[in-house]
């Protein structure tokens, strides 16, 4: 104080009390953060957003880091491409314009909502069609995906689940695959997929060659697919 006046506004006192706290933890609380935190950061977010606009392909690969931080930045950028449709979509700036996202391990991504809860990922189930988002997800465990995401879900490409819970949740989902519950979980060929589009009625079996990063295996790919 100075002559009988603080020389600190409230939001300054809170933080001195914090660098120098009298007791407690103090900034050492931070350091769980540490992880979150580059020596070469930038402003990611703007320069995904901005490269999406211009029709580029992003890849964030999180491969090596921790279940948190995947959901952690997973959220973050799904809010800030949500946000970016949004904003064009009220301005009438969208167009022809399509952003295609996918997510892999998305039982680790997507969790699940309860009674009236609705975050970015039942947003994109509900409103990602009106603001030109599309989303392609892969998962062991569908009983652990947003239920909402889930149950917008058009296309399905189904290859083996081992469990008879993980099985009848995808039968109560889509009556399409309602009598082949044993069927998935006795397939174990690798490849082998049962595939239910939106424009069929029922699920069709198909054999996918492995990708070889040449031209022609993704043609035959699409031609499979196609029939």
């Amino acid at each position: 104080m100075h002559d009988g006046v603080f020389m600190l506004d409230s939001n300054e006192l809170v933080m001195a009390r914090f660098i120098n706290p009298e007791s407690g933890d103090g900034p050492y609380i931070l350091r769980e953060c540490l992880n979150y935190h580059s020596p070469k950061v930038d402003d990611f977010i703007f320069e995904i957003l901005q490269a999406l606009s211009d029709s580029k392909t992003v890849i964030v690969d999180l491969g090596s880091a921790n279940e948190q931080i995947i959901r952690y930045f997973a959220k973050t950028l799904s809010v800030a491409v949500f946000g970016m449709q949004e904003n064009k979509f009220v301005n009438s700036q969208l167009k022809n314009k399509l952003i295609q996202i996918s997510f892999e391990e998305a039982h680790i991504i997507f969790s699940l909502n309860s009674g009236n809860v609705i975050d970015v990922y039942s947003r994109f189930a509900k409103e990602g069609a009106k603001f030109h988002i599309g989303i392609v997800y892969s998962t062991q465990s569908p009983s652990t995906v947003n239920q909402d995401l889930l149950a917008q879900t058009e296309n399905f490409f189904i290859g083996h689940l081992s469990s008879p819970k993980e099985v009848g949740i995808l039968a109560n989902m889509q009556f399409a695959f309602k009598g082949m519950e044993l069927d998935i979980m006795k397939s174990r060929t690798p490849g082998f997929m049962r595939v239910l589009t939106f424009s069929h009625r029922y699920p069709i079996s198909i054999q996918t060659n492995r990708y070889t990063g040449h031209s022609y295996a993704i043609k035959e790919s699409i031609m499979i697919n196609g029939s």
